[in-house]
């Protein structure tokens, strides 16, 4: 799987910056000891142990410094492993070498040497590349290193060897256990990898399903949250209720799949406007859409948001209207209602079943406003609690008062705009109607 791969590739690359980290401290410290200790008039003279050891130093250093900085997954890694494994047997096999091909009166074999304790380093280290078949591959060169240096040893210093069999039955378990320990974290670090990697697959996958029944905005929080309590918090927020018109008549002896298929059509395109202007879809009525801009975190904006909504919602509809026609399909027709106030948003129910909603009279009335779309003969009814919100974001945003109306379940006549396709009021100019709905408050 593509995405499992790319999480393998990054654990990867991590472990081969840390292996190349260790290289680049350890070929500094190399470097800085040999030129310090006679490696400066070594190289002078030509001596070819300092050769050796230094030009086996900068290949390491040069390579670490590559890996940390050039280095990113991709195609380039698997081949950056592989190079890995064997720069790292190429320069110890310098250093070894540089001690044993040209030793001191005092060598007393690669046994009895501090520096030994490298081959053991790089007997494990490719395991953190997360391969096994790298640290398999990393230790059979490693082991092939030490192969040549015992052979230099014992055909340049033969007398000065005193290690017997037990000695190298010791030095064969310890480079055993450290291939063992570098395999046994490659194989049990990746297995983790691709364990965190379908985990967090699935997380995901499911955040992606749940966001097809609630809102992909309220299935984060619901899901990153650790506890889902019953009850809410008050907010002020935009309530948009759009409805199609004589649907219910229009579906009369349609088949069930032509039904599903123009209503699915429908909503795609009112959903994906909702979402481009930071509303959430609270819920689906039939034909109807309950949407809601300022949930679950409020925004200051959320009104003007909400009318700009509104007013793409309505220029998606004709042009969806356009590719019916051209399939021999009518037009449809829809109604919204869009009211700004205080609402309770929360979870609604018990332990057993809850609902992320927004209750309050502002949603009922967002509903009546959509209702009176019918009676006013206009797509889109807004509020002046609305209109004076948006205002305040957007000055030249442009209403047109449709006077006051009276609102079943609403104390009083509310004065409500509906969208002026005519012209947009120019900047720092207040609209007739947005004064109207200052004078109404």
């Amino acid at each position: 799987m593509p995405v499992l791969e790319e999480f393998l590739d990054n654990a990867s690359l991590r472990g081969e910056q840390t292996v190349a980290l260790a290289r680049f401290i350890f070929a500094s410290l190399g470097l800085v000891r040999t030129l310090l200790f006679g490696g400066w008039e070594g190289l002078v003279s030509g001596s070819p142990k300092y050769f050796t050891l230094t030009g086996g130093l900068l290949l390491g250093l040069a390579w670490a410094a590559w890996v940390l900085v050039f280095l990113r997954p991709g195609r380039k890694l698997r081949r950056a492993l592989a190079a890995s494994v064997v720069i790292d047997a190429v320069v110890l096999l310098a250093v070894g070498l540089s001690i044993a091909a040209w030793p001191s009166p005092t060598y007393p074999g690669l046994l009895r040497i501090t520096e030994s304790g490298l081959f053991l380093l790089a007997m494990a280290s490719p395991g953190l590349r997360l391969s096994p078949r790298v640290a398999a591959s990393g230790a059979l060169l490693v082991a092939l290193v030490q192969v040549v240096l015992f052979v230099v040893d014992f055909h340049l210093i033969p007398e000065r060897i005193t290690y017997g069999p037990s000695e190298f039955l010791m030095w064969f378990a310890l480079n055993l256990g450290s291939f063992a320990f570098g395999w046994a974290i490659a194989a049990n670090a990746r297995r983790l990898v691709f364990k965190g990697a379908e985990a967090a697959l699935s997380a995901e996958r499911a955040r992606q399903r749940l966001g097809l029944y609630v809102s992909e905005e309220v299935a984060r929080e619901a899901l990153e949250s650790d506890v889902l309590e019953i009850g809410g918090r008050r907010q002020r927020v935009a309530v948009l209720f759009s409805d199609l018109r004589d649907f219910t008549r229009y579906c009369e002896g349609m088949p069930p799949e032509q039904l599903v298929a123009e209503l699915n059509e429908y909503l795609d395109t009112m959903v994906r406007m909702v979402r481009d202007h930071g509303g959430v879809v609270d819920k689906f009525i039939g034909d109807a859409i309950m949407a809601v801009f300022g949930i679950p975190n409020e925004h200051q904006d959320s009104a003007q948001r909400a009318i700009d909504c509104a007013a793409a919602m309505q220029k998606a509809l004709a042009e969806l209207n356009e590719r019916r026609a051209a399939r021999g399909r009518p037009a449809l027709r829809h109604g919204i209602g869009v009211h700004f106030g205080e609402a309770v948003a929360g979870n609604i129910g018990n332990s057993e079943r809850l609902q992320y909603t927004v209750v309050g009279s502002v949603v009922n009335l967002a509903s009546r406003l959509e209702t009176a779309t019918k009676t006013l003969r206009v797509p889109v009814v807004v509020s002046a609690a609305t209109a004076a919100s948006a205002r305040a974001n957007d000055p030249s945003l442009a209403l047109r008062s449709l006077g006051h109306i009276e609102v079943r379940g609403h104390e009083g006549p509310v004065e409500v705009f509906t969208l002026d396709q005519s012209a947009k009021s120019p900047p720092g100019a207040a609209p007739q109607a947005l004064s109207r709905a200052s004078s109404a408050r």
